[in-house]
């Protein structure tokens, strides 16, 4: 009853946050920065592995047709975080070049797909050599093994010594001070992530002289998940899935993506 922008059976992408949708921000589309949210699933609420769930129409975006219903699942999360990094906070411009950390995690497969299809260089890393040639398959340019080489280096190498205009950087203490020193002069380094670690130390000279901006981007709008469907529609880019797991299947998944023995999305299943 009151929803006429749906109708029953409809496909749908869900945003994670309970925001209030009165606020400025919301009113102004910046949904991840509402003033007065309650929370957001997963962290502070219940999660979606549920079979059904009861939320406001308005937190529900529609899947243009030609978007499958596991492209609507990680549009939020996956390709909705990356578009607010890349294109909201970042800036990302066509044949600027940008380094990818993880190219081989669900967001990182999506940055691959993103920046190429705009046109830009794109330098990723891995964990493995067996992921070197799925990262290329997605557009990357160069792929560095971080296990074999220090990334930061072979940057330097590949950009003579010049840097990258972009860092996509969610690893955290592991990789944050060799990231900077990968920028270009002005260069803008972005974050979404501390899997590593939530503390690390910046040269604050090299902050300055060098101009770098340092922006953290937290989950994303719900335009920007109508952004990325949209480009799955048109068949720019796709979701990059590992394997599809049923609830008896968690435990397992988990540990694998513990062991970062995965190669993009774990879909978990649950009707």
């Amino acid at each position: 009853p009151g929803v006429s922008m749906l109708v029953p059976g409809q496909l749908v992408s869900i945003y994670g946050a309970r925001t209030c949708g009165l606020c400025r921000a919301c009113r102004e589309g910046r949904d991840n920065l509402c003033e007065h949210v309650s929370g957001v699933h997963g962290f502070h609420l219940d999660g979606f592995a549920q079979e059904k769930i009861n939320l406001p129409a308005r937190l529900l975006v529609p899947a243009p047709p030609g978007v499958t219903d596991v492209g609507a699942a990680v549009a939020p999360v996956t390709f909705g975080t990356v578009e607010h990094m890349l294109f909201d906070n970042a800036r990302l411009q066509p044949g600027e070049t940008i380094l990818i950390h993880a190219g081989g995690s669900g967001i990182g497969s999506a940055a691959i797909q993103l920046a190429k299809k705009m046109g830009c260089t794109v330098i990723t890393t891995v964990g493995s050599n067996d992921k070197i040639d799925k990262a290329k398959a997605l557009g990357a340019d160069h792929v560095i093994n971080y296990r074999d080489d220090r990334f930061e280096g072979l940057v330097r190498k590949l950009t003579k010594k010049k840097g990258v205009d972009v860092v996509f950087e969610h690893v955290g203490a592991d990789t944050f001070a060799a990231s900077m020193l990968c920028l270009k002069r002005g260069g803008r380094l972005v974050t979404c992530g501390s899997t590593s670690g939530v503390s690390t130390q910046i040269n604050l000279m090299q902050l300055f002289q060098q101009q770098l901006k340092l922006l953290g981007s937290f989950g994303c709008r719900m335009q920007n998940m109508a952004d990325a469907m949209q480009k799955m529609a048109a068949g720019l880019v796709s979701p990059v899935i590992d394997t599809e797991v049923g609830f008896d299947g968690i435990e397992t998944a988990l540990k694998r993506m513990e062991g970062r023995d995965v190669f993009g999305k774990i879909i978990l299943r649950v009707g």
